[in-house]
């Protein structure tokens, strides 16, 4: 059993690696009250280069504006 549930889990991940990342566009408007569509996947801005795939079973953390790219 995951402990707050697998959204915060891999965000712990990326601290753990001590990889810099803000919130997706999509939950940062849910969260300012801009919409009222529920981001339905953990989509996170890096401010850095991540190569890694982070994820857990069929959760997968994925990466907005293409920071993880060669």
């Amino acid at each position: 059993m995951i402990k707050n549930g697998i959204d915060s889990a891999l965000r712990d991940a990326l601290k753990r690696l001590n990889i810099k990342y803000e919130r997706g566009s999509a939950e940062q408007e849910y969260n300012e009250g801009k919409t009222t569509q529920i981001p339905m996947h953990n989509i996170v801005k890096l401010e850095e280069r991540c190569r890694r795939r982070i994820g857990y079973r069929n959760s997968q953390l994925r990466f907005e504006g293409n920071k993880n790219a060669k």
